[in-house]
Parts: C-alpha cells; structure tokens; sequence
C-alpha cells in the first residue's frame, strides 16, 4: 500500500499505484462502537474495491487518497491526470462539477509526477506534484482545486514527499531535506506551510 487514510466510519482505504488498485479494511469494533483490538490471525482481511481502467469507476496509477468531511473518498490519478469521487463501497460518487461527475481532470501535462492528495475543511482539494525529473526544488508544485473540482491556484517550489492540511488550510509537508541531530542520526525534517489567499481564481502563482 502506497497510501491510505482513516474514514470516521470505521474503514481504512489504502491505494496502489502498481497495479493500481484501492482496498479497504474495516476495523473490527466491540459492541459499543469503539475499535477492538484483535490478534494476527483474527484480523479482517482487505476487500478490493477497485482496479486499473480509465472509465468510470476504475483508475490508472493513484497516488493520493483523502477523505473529506462528508465521507467521500477522493483519489487522485497519476496515470489519468484526475480525481475521482467514491463511496465506502467503492462506487463513483457524481460530487465534482456542481454534483454531476465523478472525476474531475487535473492540470497537469504528460510526463508530471502526482505525489500527494490532501483535503481541508471546506472541500479545498491541494495536489502535490513534480515536473522533470524532480532533481530541484523549482520542479515541484502545490495545486489547488475548489470542492467542485475546478483548479484555482499553484505554487511552485514546494518540494516536498507528501502532505497533509489541517482544517485551517495549514499544510504540513514531509521533506526531502534531512537534518542530523545531537545524537549524529539522521532525522526526516516536516515544514507547516500557511498559504495567502489568491487574489483572484485566474491567478496561476
């Protein structure tokens, strides 16, 4: 599994680029609702949900996977250049486009790497992404997409693995950069990043 996130009802979804697949595992609760721990043997195992395709429903390469707060489950497709809505049971949700699609086309041309998907609390969807080769920092970008779909705004230079945002728009992005600490290991370094708003939903930078 490449990726995966927690949805409030109890599942976890997980997605594979290679073959691109997207599971899910619900957790095993007690009779209250609350989670349950349980042994190795006794651990429920993952259904798939869905497999590679580019028609609705199926997906090509995914490389990021969010819940947003209504409980959909948004993936977003390095291979298809989208994203694309579904339920708890693997369905395609219409949720883009003012309710009547299931995918919505990213902005991105051939050859652009799709690292990471992250929602915040009013829908905003931010794609982490990189052109070339991402042997430097100017070749990584933060998009932002509207609830509905619809590309708003990028900022270049965020070079960055992955990311998540909180329900303030803070992004927190795991770097590339490493630090050394007082006991000579070598850490990962996490950066938080609090976005200004656009100016206009035209601007690109």
């Amino acid at each position: 599994v490449d990726r995966y996130a927690v949805h409030p009802q109890g599942y976890v979804f997980g997605i594979t680029a290679q073959p691109s697949k997207i599971h899910r595992i619900q957790l095993p609760v007690d009779s209250s609702g609350n989670l349950q721990p349980v042994s190795d043997a006794s651990a429920p195992m993952a259904t798939l949900l869905s497999g590679e395709g580019s028609r609705e429903g199926l997906i090509g390469g995914p490389a990021g996977i969010a819940i947003a707060l209504d409980g959909r489950i948004i993936v977003a497709e390095g291979n298809n250049y989208r994203l694309q809505a579904f339920d708890v049971n693997g369905n395609p949700v219409p949720y883009f486009n003012g309710g009547t699609s299931s995918t919505a086309p990213l902005q991105n041309q051939q050859g652009d790497v799709i690292l990471d998907l992250a929602i915040e609390g009013k829908g905003y969807i931010y794609v982490l992404y990189a052109t070339g080769d991402g042997s430097s920092a100017d070749q990584y970008w933060l998009a932002i997409y509207q609830p509905d779909g619809t590309y708003l705004t990028q900022t270049q230079n965020f070079a960055a693995g992955c990311i998540s945002v909180d329900l303030l728009r803070a992004v927190f992005a795991l770097n590339y950069e490493m630090i050394v600490d007082q006991n000579n290991r070598i850490q990962p370094t996490v950066s938080k990043w609090l976005p200004t708003p656009p100016t206009s939903p035209s601007s690109n930078q």
